[in-house]
């Protein structure tokens, strides 16, 4: 290896670690300060970057928070895929999912927030680029589509987990999808129902709960 591609090298691992700590800043930043509050000036200053370095690597504030949800969906996805693909009974797989995203809403619920509250963040960034869905709230709107992609094979791997129940006979007879989209619709009020929600509940209660609710209903047999 000659001294160029060294250089080569050196420059491609620090530019990769300068992107890092950037986008690590401004997510502390977007979480504590929200998105209007965050400007670009504020992410320099914390990161030790001079306001010019900043936008050599990211466009503006939008691309730079387009890139942190991006990140954290890629990793949701890759980990679900590995739940997904265990060699269990779908109802444990299925437990591993709910825990795993309630978890995910646990770990990141202040960043979701923003998504979700601040409605001309949820503009900008459903117009991205083009059509599709954000956990099925936007529909017909417009996001990047590798987003978008990634979205649909979470919701797809979910599907599948108990399509697989249905045809080992864990689960009775249904449309995958509309217990796909039931029971995410169940996970995502769980962690944003606001004032109304009267009782604190740890990562293991709520995925206990919603599963047996979820699984056994609450009808007597």
């Amino acid at each position: 290896m000659n001294d160029i591609d060294l250089r080569t090298k050196r420059k491609l691992k620090r530019r990769k670690e300068n992107r890092r700590i950037i986008l690590e800043v401004a997510e502390k930043l977007f979480v504590k300060k929200g998105y209007r509050g965050t400007a670009v000036d504020d992410i320099a200053e914390n990161a030790q970057f001079s306001k010019a370095t900043i936008y050599r690597y990211f466009e503006n504030k939008l691309d730079i928070f387009t890139q942190i949800v991006m990140a954290t969906i890629e990793q949701s996805q890759k980990d679900l895929t590995k739940i997904a693909k265990k060699n269990t009974s779908s109802e444990e797989r299925l437990r591993e999912f709910i825990q795993y995203i309630l978890g995910y809403y646990q770990k990141k619920k202040n960043l979701a927030r923003i998504l979700f509250m601040e409605r001309d963040l949820i503009k900008k960034f459903v117009e991205v680029e083009r059509g599709g869905h954000f956990m099925h709230h936007f529909r017909k709107k417009k996001i990047p589509k590798n987003v978008d992609v990634m979205i649909d094979d979470i919701f797809n791997q979910l599907c599948k987990v108990i399509k697989q129940g249905i045809s080992s006979g864990e689960f009775r007879k249904q449309d995958p999808k509309d217990a796909c989209f039931l029971l995410g619709a169940i996970m995502r009020g769980f962690h944003f129902t606001g004032f109304n929600q009267v009782k604190k509940y740890s990562v293991e209660e709520a995925t206990d709960l919603i599963s047996n609710v979820f699984l056994n209903g609450i009808k007597k047999p």
